[in-house]
C-alpha cells in the first residue's frame, strides 16, 4: 500500500510540474563543505643515470674528479665550482639547491644555511623534476679542503633533513671479482640515512630503512639495516656484477643482463673499504668518503735577483741569472711545485709560458724556494742574441713569471713581472799598435818643434763602438818619462796627441774600432834614444777609461840625433873701429845656443878679412887683414898679447882637436823642457890686433861655427 501511494505522489508531483495546475512541494537539499590538507613533502634528489652508465649521477659536477674534486685537480682561486643536482619534488612543487658550509638547513624561499653560512644557493626556484647548476667562485680565504652539504628544499621541508646533509661521495660501490654463485651472501648493515627514491620509470621505494634497486626496475624495502635484503636480485650471468650503495639504498645491476636467479644478501661489515662475501670489495657509502672541493692558491714570488754566475754584475756576453724565490703555502696532495718563465715581454700565458721566440729561459716544476734559470741554458730560444757582444750599458728589462703545478700564475709580493736590472759599463780594451806598419820615427829640424809620430791603435768596446767617445795618444821616452806624463808636455820626452784627440774610425754595427793618433809638435831638443814608445787611452760615454797601454809587443822607436848651434847674439860680429897697433878694448861675445838633442862642442875657424870680395870670403880682391889676428876665449877679460886662441883658417873636413886648432870644448848641454830657454847657452870672446903696417880701410870677414858631439869632442 505504500509502494502504491507513493507511487501516485511522484506521479502527481511529476504532472503538476508539467501542467502547473497544482503548486509544487519542493525537497530539500543540503551541500556539506569538503575538507582535507595535501601534506607536503620535500623534494628529493633524483638520480638521472642509468646503471648502464655506470655510478649515478651526483650533486657536485667536480664530486670526486674533474676539477675541484681533488687535491690533484683543485679550483683556482677565481674560478667556479659548479654543484649540480636534479630533484624531484611530489608536490610538483619548485625547488631551491643549497650547498652549505655546515651540516645545517632551514627551510625557507630560498633555505638558509647555518652558520658558518653558504657556499651557493639557488636565486630563482628550479622547475620540478628538471636539473639545477649553481656556481660558488673559489676565494683566496677559502680552506684548501671545503666540506659542503648540499639540500634540495622547498618552502617547507629540506631533504636530506637538518644534519644530514649530502657530501656529494658519499657513494659505495660493491665490486665482485667474480659473479657470485646463486645463493651466496653478502650483507650491508649500519645503514644510517633514510632516503626516499623513486626508480626510473615511475616504480616507487618506500621510506624504509634500506632501499634496494635491483636493475633499475623494482625496488625492495628493507624492513631495517640490519636486516638481509633476501630479495635483492641479480642476474645469473658471466660479467662482473656490481651494487652501489649511497646512503641508505642499494642500486644493483648486471652488466649482462638476464634470467632472475637467486637472491644475494649484501652485507657491509665496516666503514671505509671492507672485505665482503662472495669475493667483493666495498668502499663506504657513509660521509667518510664525502667529497669536498679543492680550492688551489695563488704562489707567490716574494723575491727576484738578476746578475751573473757569480752574483756580481752583468757584463756583456755573460749568461743573466734570473733567481726567483717562489713560495705557495698549498700542501695538500703533498707541496705544490712551481715553473718560472721569464720572457722578453708581457706577453705571457699561464701553461704556455713566454710568446714564441720571447722566451729567455725557464725552469719547470722545481721545488718550491728559490729557482734559477739563465739565459744561456738550453731553455732559452733567444740564447744567442740575450746579452750578446756588443751589448750597450745600462738598464734593461725582463718579465718574469711564476706558475704552480695547476697552472696558476703567481701574484708578486711587491712590484711586478717587469724586473729590471744593468748591464755594467766595461772599459774598452786596446789590441794593437800599428798592426800592419811599424811606427816611423820623426823628423826632428834644429831649433823648430815640427816633428811628427803618428799611429794608429786597435780597439773595442763590447758595449758597441759607439760607446767609446775619445781615444787620446802620447809618445813617451820609457827611458825617463812614464805614460802619467800624459797632459802635460815635455819637450824633451813626452808628447800627447796634438789633434784634440785620435780620430776615431768605427767598424760597423759591432765593438771594434781604430783611432789614428798623431803628435806632431816635438821639438829638437826631444831625446836622441831609442827607447820611445807610443801608447794610449780610451774614454767611453760613463767617462769609464782603459789603462794606457803598451804599444804592441813593446815596439821601440828610435829618435835620431841632431847636433845643430846657433849663434844666438846675431849674425855680425863688430869689433867697430881699432887703430893700428891696438885691440878692441871690450871683447865681443858670441853666445852659443844648442839647437839640437845632443850636448855640443864648438868648432872654430874663419876667413880673413879683406876690404873687397868677389865673391864673398873666395876671392879677396882688396886688402887682406889675416884671420890670425883674431882670438876668441870663453873669458870675456882675456889679454890679446898673453892670452886666448888664435883664430884658425877654415879647413873644410878639419878633425876635431884642441883649441889651437879652433875647438872650443864647451860641451853646450841640450835645452831642458822649454825649449826657448837660453839657460844653456855657451859664450865665445873675441878681440882683434890690427898690424903696424896695416892699411886703414873697412874690412870684412866671416868667422864658422860648427857643432861636433860634445863630452870629450874637443881635448
Amino acid at each position: 500500500m505504500t509502494k502504491k501511494y507513493l507511487s501516485k505522489i511522484i506521479m502527481l508531483i511529476c504532472l503538476v510540474s508539467v501542467f502547473g495546475a497544482i503548486n509544487p512541494v519542493r525537497a530539500l537539499v543540503t551541500q556539506p563543505e569538503t575538507q582535507t590538507t595535501v601534506g607536503n613533502l620535500s623534494p628529493v634528489f633524483f638520480y638521472t643515470d642509468t646503471p648502464a652508465n655506470a655510478i649515478p649521477s651526483d650533486t657536485g659536477s667536480h664530486n670526486g674528479s674533474g676539477l675541484a674534486g681533488t687535491d690533484g685537480m683543485p679550483v683556482n682561486v677565481g674560478q667556479p665550482v659548479t654543484f649540480t643536482a636534479y630533484a624531484v619534488d611530489a608536490n610538483s612543487d619548485a625547488y631551491y639547491l643549497a650547498v652549505c658550509k655546515a651540516d645545517d638547513i632551514t627551510q625557507a624561499a630560498p633555505p638558509t644555511c647555518g652558520a658558518p653560512g653558504a657556499w651557493t644557493v639557488t636565486v630563482t626556484p628550479q622547475a620540478n623534476n628538471t636539473q639545477e647548476s649553481i656556481t660558488y667562485t673559489a676565494q683566496g680565504g677559502d680552506a684548501e679542503s671545503n666540506a659542503w652539504w648540499a639540500f634540495v628544499c622547498d618552502a617547507s621541508a629540506c631533504f636530506p633533513a637538518d644534519a644530514l646533509g649530502d657530501q656529494g661521495n658519499a657513494l659505495g660501490r660493491i665490486s665482485f671479482t667474480d659473479v657470485p654463485a646463486d645463493g651466496e651472501s653478502v650483507r650491508i648493515e649500519n645503514a644510517t640515512h633514510d632516503y626516499e627514491f623513486d626508480a626510473p620509470g615511475g616504480v616507487g621505494c618506500g621510506g624504509g630503512a634500506l632501499e634496494v634497486c635491483v636493475n633499475c626496475t623494482s625496488c625492495q624495502d628493507g624492513a631495517d639495516a640490519a636486516t638481509a635484503l633476501a630479495a635483492a636480485e641479480v642476474a645469473n650471468g658471466t660479467a662482473d656484477t656490481n651494487a652501489y650503495a649511497r646512503g641508505s639504498f642499494v642500486y644493483v645491476y648486471s652488466n649482462n643482463p638476464g634470467t632472475a636467479g637467486n637472491a644475494y644478501t649484501l652485507t657491509e661489515t665496516c666503514d671505509a673499504y671492507c672485505t665482503v662475501t662472495g669475493g667483493g670489495t666495498l668502499e663506504d657509502g657513509d660521509t667518510e668518503n664525502a667529497s669536498p672541493f679543492y680550492v688551489n692558491h695563488k704562489p707567490q714570488i716574494t723575491g727576484v735577483t738578476i746578475n751573473d754566475s757569480g752574483s756580481a754584475s752583468i757584463e756583456p756576453g755573460e749568461a743573466v741569472y734570473f733567481r726567483t724565490t717562489v713560495t705557495d703555502a698549498d700542501s695538500n696532495g703533498g707541496a705544490d711545485t712551481a715553473s718560472v718563465y721569464v720572457c722578453a715581454t708581457t706577453s705571457y700565458t699561464p701553461g704556455s709560458g713566454c710568446a714564441a721566440n720571447q722566451r729567455i729561459c725557464y725552469s719547470a716544476n722545481q721545488a718550491l724556494g728559490t729557482i734559477t734559470c739563465n739565459s744561456g741554458d738550453a731553455s732559452g730560444n733567444l740564447s744567442s742574441t740575450y746579452n750578446p757582444i756588443p751589448t750597450s750599458h745600462g738598464q734593461k728589462t725582463a718579465y718574469v713569471f711564476a706558475e704552480d703545478n695547476h697552472q696558476f700564475q703567481a701574484d708578486y709580493s711587491s712590484g711586478s713581472s717587469t724586473r729590471n736590472y744593468d748591464v755594467t759599463d766595461v772599459p774598452p780594451v786596446l789590441t794593437t799598435y800599428n798592426s800592419t806598419d811599424p811606427i816611423s820615427p820623426p823628423t826632428l829640424t834644429p831649433n823648430v818643434c815640427t816633428g811628427t809620430v803618428t799611429w794608429t791603435v786597435e780597439l773595442y768596446d763590447n758595449n758597441g763602438d759607439t760607446d767609446v767617445q775619445s781615444v787620446d795618444g802620447v809618445v813617451f821616452d820609457t827611458g825617463t818619462k812614464t805614460n802619467t806624463c800624459h797632459g802635460t808636455q815635455y819637450d824633451k820626452d813626452c808628447y800627447d796627441d796634438t789633434s784634440g784627440g785620435c780620430a776615431i774610425t768605427l767598424g760597423g754595427a759591432d765593438q771594434n774600432l781604430v783611432a789614428t793618433c798623431s803628435a806632431s809638435d816635438i821639438c829638437f831638443n826631444a831625446n836622441d834614444t831609442a827607447t820611445w814608445q807610443v801608447q794610449a787611452e780610451a774614454v767611453d760615454d760613463d767617462a769609464r777609461t782603459t789603462d794606457f797601454a803598451n804599444s804592441g809587443g813593446g815596439q821601440q822607436i828610435d829618435f835620431p840625433a841632431v847636433l845643430a848651434l846657433d849663434v844666438a847674439t846675431g849674425a855680425t860680429l863688430a869689433y867697430g873701429t881699432v887703430e893700428i897697433g891696438g885691440t878692441n878694448p871690450t871683447a865681443v861675445e858670441t853666445a852659443v845656443a844648442n839647437v839640437g838633442n845632443t850636448v855640443l862642442d864648438i868648432l872654430l875657424d874663419g876667413y880673413v878679412m879683406c876690404t873687397s870680395w868677389s865673391p864673398p870670403y873666395t876671392n879677396c880682391v882688396g886688402t887682406v887683414l889675416d884671420e890670425e889676428q883674431q882670438k876668441w876665449s870663453t873669458s870675456s877679460s882675456f889679454d890679446w898679447d898673453t892670452q886666448g886662441n888664435v883664430l884658425v883658417n877654415v879647413v873644410p873636413g878639419a878633425s876635431v882637436g884642441n883649441a889651437a886648432a879652433g875647438c872650443n870644448n864647451a860641451d853646450i848641454a841640450v835645452r831642458g823642457d822649454d825649449h826657448s830657454s837660453t839657460s844653456t847657452n855657451e859664450s865665445a870672446y873675441w878681440k882683434i890686433r890690427i898690424p903696424a903696417s896695416q892699411a886703414a880701410g873697412s874690412y870684412t870677414g866671416a868667422n864658422v861655427f860648427e857643432s861636433t858631439a860634445g863630452g870629450g869632442g874637443c881635448s
